[in-house]
């Protein structure tokens, strides 16, 4: 159905083309579930991800990249794939820092559960919000936990005043 809107309103999602040539991100970064269900991707370092992401980035005034991995391991991953996963992220997000200019770009999570991983539910627990590029002022300072419906407005706020100031 998301698929049918999409192409209904114009607006051309990317495809596994897209993928092999660097032109998208998958959810898990480095293509191992593509590859795993029989895919033909390359396999990405998250470092390489984190490249791609920052170049896709470049293309928009703000970016939103949706990384769930770490709730899916989170509900039914063991500890040693929490550890190898999150170290991963840790890659991801350096090669994000070490890259990025001055785009914008979020990264955030909906919730927790990767932290706590004895009862296989989202916790409660703030979840951090990462927030590069203009976009930036737009948030508290100092940072805060915010929840995804405090993110939300902030986002729209923003994208309605640089389409407004765009020529």
């Amino acid at each position: 159905a998301t698929t049918h809107m999409c192409e209904s309103s114009g607006v051309k999602l990317r495809t596994l083309e897209n993928l092999g040539s660097g032109d998208a991100l998958f959810m898990d970064f480095t293509n191992r579930i593509l590859l795993d269900l029989g895919f033909d991707t390359p396999i990405h370092s998250p470092a390489r991800a984190g490249e791609i992401l920052v170049n896709l980035s470049r293309d928009y005034s703000l970016s939103l990249y949706e990384y769930f991995l770490t709730d899916l391991v989170g509900h039914r991953g063991t500890l040693e794939e929490a550890v190898t996963l999150l170290k991963e992220v840790d890659e991801f997000l350096e090669s994000v820092v070490a890259n990025l200019d001055n785009n914008s770009l979020i990264i955030t999570s909906d919730h927790g559960n990767i932290e706590d991983m004895s009862h296989g539910l989202h916790t409660r627990n703030p979840v951090p919000t990462l927030v590069w590029g203009n976009i930036q002022a737009e948030f508290p300072s100092p940072p805060q936990a915010m929840s995804l419906v405090d993110i939300a407005p902030v986002i729209e706020d923003y994208l309605n005043r640089s389409s407004r100031s765009e020529p």
